[in-house]
């Protein structure tokens, strides 16, 4: 018998082992296995980072500062924020603006749409 089926965060390989998505890239939660390259393709990633052109989970404050969530369907090489980190209000999807700036004297802000 062989295995069809791995557990999440796992692709099935050309030998019906799982192998871990961590093998393609930190952070990747959904991969599949390449036969014809031996690799694992990491193809979505934990919420705090996005997938870049590379194929590699990348932070999203790395791309748009002080970024804590990012749109793991945000076009390549673009990843949309969802969530700015706190005493941030999101702009729009690629800015995030002290609150301060926005509100004067302010501290904290809430994001409303």
């Amino acid at each position: 018998m062989d295995c069809s089926n791995c557990e999440a965060t796992f692709a099935l390989n050309n030998v019906n082992a799982c192998i871990s998505c961590s093998l393609a890239t930190s952070n990747c939660t959904t991969c599949t296995f390449d036969s014809l390259s031996n690799t694992t393709i990491c193809s979505a990633c934990t919420a705090t980072y996005y997938l870049d052109q590379t194929q590699t989970c990348t932070l999203c404050n790395t791309t748009i500062s002080f970024c804590l969530l990012c749109d793991a369907n945000a076009v390549i090489p673009f990843a949309g924020c969802t969530q700015c980190q706190d005493t941030y209000l999101l702009i729009d999807s690629l800015t995030c603006t002290a609150c301060a700036i926005v509100y004067t004297n302010c501290t904290a802000c809430n994001q409303t749409d």
